[in-house]
């Protein structure tokens, strides 16, 4: 028993700590980012909870967007970290306070990978227990995707180091990090692959044919945990083109701004870690002190600064390619400052990382916290948000959530139509009058009525249009499957898409990408989204998978139990 407490009490301290972070924290998480997307993750959080209080469990889109015509957040951008503060929000109604949760849990997890990954290097409980605490004190973006996926980093360095230094290749471990990273932020997924990818190069040597293996086995058990999320995304990606598709996209930003870097020496002097840089001008001057480990670690931060830099043809040969979703070249190294306080913490004595904490927790006060102090204006951002998130129900017509980047969208969505009220209205009724239109979670019910029989009649509804939404007719109504309006380009607009290095199109969209219905004769219309035949195989795959994964470490875990009580056994009988 007291051993089994020893084992345990690390993550009940730092599940305390992690509570303590927030409640400390509580006004600055809710106010403190708006600079990034807080209100664009607070309301994927709220329609989370709508979908589950709806019973969606596994919902498609979000209703609490666009003005309640659905977004497809859920399907471009996993929502896993969101379940339990949704619950929290069904429970409380309070908006903010289920925003803490999320981030509470963010901190906990943060916190608990980071203790196990450099417990598991270095054997050292105390330095891990500094270096958990450390890695959470230095990521203050509370609204901003990639500090979602900062918890992954420390777990994803010990699942390769275990592999390549260690000689462990059971890949499940590094195939669970994958899996999870895809379906926290695609975009940190891509980066901490270049990470990855240059750690194993620096191992080149090391990498034996079974190591290999065992990197590829990894992969490819991230992949299929990561099916339903995939397969949906391959599906809904070759279903129309996506805003995302334009990688040099005009909003919210002029395309002119995008991946387009300074010199390095400015990018060193805006920097808004300094703490983080002091720490690497030292690891430089004491590299050759340091084991093989922290001084790939130390190299790997400084390709990532050089990298981000306009060293590299940013703006020429690299602006034209897909690594143009950066929007901008400092989100590679974002995750650097877990680098470095690795190294620190695995090479400098245990009193000089006390002295950093210290440090790094007053530069979180006086940089953070004291700056987004409880005054009546944070209050009144808290109170607007939660009245946010009750307004989204009671009258999702007028919930103005804002989709942030509108990536989701059609390609040639009018970015105005989303904030000026007009996505939620009924639009180019021809030859049909509309009456008793019912609207809630995931339906559209109206009645129609044909003007003169013998005419075509059309509709555009309020619903954004994805693969996987049906029409039902009744009451002598018959019409079209749901689907989009579309019309040819003209040659000056080929030409215009070709200046803006738009993706060639031959035909656009009309009317924002919102569902056309071609109506036969006059009656009742139910217009719903339902699962598609490769979104339900996508689950039951990745469904499967982990129950693989979890019912095959059960039993290894039972056998090695069974095998130490063996031991013990035996060991008593010649005793």
């Amino acid at each position: 028993m007291k051993k089994n407490f020893k084992t345990i009490s690390p993550y009940l301290l730092l599940f305390l700590y992690s509570v303590i972070f927030t409640i400390i924290s509580y006004v600055f998480i809710n106010t403190g980012d708006s600079q990034h997307d807080y209100g664009y993750h607070f309301g994927r959080l709220i329609g989370l909870g709508q979908s589950l209080k709806n019973g969606d469990l596994l919902p498609n889109l979000n209703f609490v967007f666009a003005q309640g015509t659905g977004y497809a957040s859920p399907m471009f951008y996993g929502n896993w970290q969101f379940y339990l503060p949704a619950i929290f929000y069904i429970v409380t109604n309070y908006g903010t306070a289920s925003y803490g949760v999320l981030i509470c849990l963010i901190i906990f997890m943060t916190a608990t990978f980071s203790y196990y990954s450099f417990y598991n290097i270095s054997n050292n409980k105390k330095k891990s227990s500094l270096f958990a605490i450390l890695v959470t004190l230095v990521f203050p973006w509370f609204g901003y995707g990639m500090t979602m996926a900062v918890m992954f980093v420390p777990v994803l360095f010990y699942a390769m180091y275990k592999v390549i230094f260690q000689d462990k290749r059971n890949p499940i471990l590094l195939g669970i990090i994958i899996a999870l990273l895809i379906q926290t932020h695609i975009l940190s997924t891509v980066i901490l692959a270049l990470y990855s990818f240059i750690f194993v190069l620096l191992n080149i040597k090391k990498l034996t044919l079974p190591k290999f293996l065992s990197f590829l086995a990894s992969i490819g058990i991230g992949l299929l945990l990561s099916a339903g999320y995939l397969l949906q995304y391959i599906e809904q990606t070759n279903s129309q083109s996506f805003f995302f598709k334009w990688t040099l996209r005009d909003f919210p930003f002029d395309s002119e701004a995008l991946v387009s870097p300074t010199n390095l020496f400015n990018l060193i002097l805006e920097y808004d870690k300094p703490i983080i840089l002091i720490l690497l001008l030292i690891l430089l001057i004491n590299f050759r002190k340091y084991s093989q480990f922290s001084r790939q670690l130390i190299l790997i931060s400084v390709f990532m600064f050089v990298f981000q830099s306009s060293i590299l043809p940013w703006n020429s040969l690299l602006r034209y390619t897909f690594l143009a979703n950066l929007q901008d070249t400092r989100r590679l190294v974002f995750f650097i400052p877990i680098l470095i306080l690795m190294v620190v913490v695995l090479e400098w004595s245990q009193e000089s990382v006390h002295k950093l904490m210290i440090v790094q927790t007053l530069f979180y006060i006086s940089s953070s916290l004291l700056n987004y102090l409880p005054n009546s204006e944070n209050l009144n951002t808290m109170r607007w948000y939660n009245n946010l998130a009750i307004q989204s129900e009671e009258n999702p017509t007028n919930s103005w959530f804002d989709t942030s980047g509108d990536e989701y969208f059609n390609l040639n969505f009018n970015h105005g139509s989303e904030r000026d009220g007009s996505l939620s209205q009924f639009e180019e009724a021809v030859n049909v009058e509309i009456t008793n239109v019912k609207s809630s979670y995931n339906n559209l019910e109206f009645d129609i009525s044909k003007i003169d029989e013998t005419q075509p009649a059309s509709i555009v509804i309020p619903r954004i249009w994805y693969k996987g939404y049906i029409a039902e007719y009744s009451n002598g109504a018959t019409g079209s499957q749901p689907a989009i309006s579309y019309s040819e380009l003209s040659s000056e607009e080929i030409k215009e898409y070709s200046t803006l290095n738009k993706p060639l199109e031959s035909k656009k969209a009309n009317y924002n990408g919102k569902i056309f219905l071609n109506l036969g004769s006059s009656g009742h219309v139910k217009v719903y989204y339902k699962k598609t035949f490769i979104q339900k195989m996508g689950y039951f795959i990745e469904f499967i998978s982990w129950f693989a994964i979890f019912l095959l470490q059960y039993v290894t875990l039972r056998r090695k139990v069974s095998s130490n009580e063996k031991t013990i056994y035996r060991c008593s009988l010649l005793q």
